[in-house]
This record gives C-alpha cells, sequence and structure tokens, in this order.
C-alpha cells in the first residue's frame, strides 16, 4: 500500500495534489507514446536487419565461392602473396536522431589507385577480391544497424521502467494522499456542521 504523504488538510493543498497528479499522469501519457514509437522504430530497424543479414549470407557464400575458384586457379600460396591494388576505402558515418536518441547508419565505398603488375591475372583472382568488397560494404550496414537497435532497445527499457514506476509507485501515492486529504476534508466539514447544529440547540 502506499505510504501517506504528509500533507495538510486544506483546500489549496488538495488543489495543488489533484494538480501535481494532472502533470505526472500527462507525462505518465507522453512517455507511454515515447515508447510505443520507440518500439516501432525498433521493429522497422530490426526489418531492415534481417533484409541486410540476409544480403549478408548471399554475399558471403559469393565471396567463399569466388575464394575457392581463385584458390583452384592460383593455388593458395600463389594468392596469398599476390599484390593487391592500391584500394582507397572511404567510410561515412551518418547519425540520425529519433526522438533525441543517436542512430547512425555507415556506408562504405572503395575505388582502385594504380594497378599493380601481375605477372598471372586472372578473373578468379580479381572476382575474389570484388565479392569480398562486396562482403565488407554490407557487413559495414549490419554493424551500424545491430548498434541502432541495441540503443532502441535500451532506450525502451528505460522508458518502460519510468512508466511502470509512474503506474506502480507515484500515481497511487498521489491518489492515495489525495483521498487521504478529502477524507480529512469531509471530517472537519462534518464537524463543522455538527458545532454549528449544537450552536444552533443551544441558542433556542
Amino acid at each position: 500500500m502506499p505510504e501517506a504523504r504528509e500533507t495538510a488538510p486544506t483546500r489549496s493543498a488538495l488543489m495543488d495534489l489533484r494538480r501535481e497528479r494532472g502533470f505526472v499522469a500527462e507525462g505518465r501519457e507522453l512517455l507511454d507514446q515515447k515508447r510505443l514509437l520507440v518500439a516501432g522504430e525498433a521493429l522497422r530497424c530490426l526489418s531492415e536487419l534481417e533484409a541486410e543479414r540476409t544480403r549478408l549470407f548471399d554475399r558471403d557464400r559469393a565471396a567463399r565461392d569466388a575464394l575457392a575458384d581463385a584458390v583452384g586457379q592460383h593455388g593458395i600460396e600463389e594468392l596469398s602473396v599476390r599484390p593487391l591494388a592500391a584500394s582507397r576505402w572511404q567510410i561515412a558515418v551518418v547519425e540520425r536522431r529519433f526522438l533525441g536518441i543517436p542512430l547512425v547508419r555507415v556506408e562504405l565505398s572503395v575505388s582502385d589507385g594504380p594497378a599493380p603488375e601481375i605477372t598471372n591475372p586472372s578473373p578468379e583472382a580479381t572476382r575474389c577480391r570484388d565479392r569480398y568488397r562486396e562482403l565488407l560494404v554490407v557487413a559495414a550496414r549490419v554493424g551500424a544497424l545491430e548498434r541502432s537497435i541495441d540503443v532502441l532497445r535500451a532506450e525502451y527499457r528505460r522508458t518502460h521502467r519510468r512508466v511502470r514506476a509512474l503506474d506502480n509507485v507515484v500515481l497511487p501515492e498521489l491518489d492515495h494522499a489525495i483521498r487521504a486529504v478529502e477524507d480529512q476534508l469531509d471530517a472537519q466539514d462534518r464537524e463543522e456542521m455538527l458545532r454549528a447544529r449544537m450552536a444552533r440547540s443551544a441558542g433556542s
């Protein structure tokens, strides 16, 4: 049972308590709406993540197949010492805010520098390189989405705890305090009415 507040049983105190309860109830509704919006955004990100994970699985399989072809063409030793093109990787981290919650999106892009001198070029080795580049690009998006979902999950839990605290502690305490003041005021009114009757009876 909620603990009673030490509140003077006056009309102004009762009005203050009712006003406070109204503010708390309004805040509770706003928090509950935020909780639903955060859950909706998390579900949207989860759906996007599932699509990206499917794409990542496909890229991983393509990269493994290309690696197998390249190894079959060159052998693991020759392939491991082949000179690489001077790749220029660019990473773009775009931050956006959802209800003040920082979320990120990461995009990787790559371009080639001067081509190295290769004595035994082959489409298998080039395809292997390209497939692993594509795999990294998708993996970066997956990592950013997973991070955003973690942030949304933590915010949902915080908001949920606040809503439960208002429902289970703050609002019941206010309701109990309001009822206690109302009961005391009713008792005072009855006492006043009783004294008034007794005064009229004594004067008659």
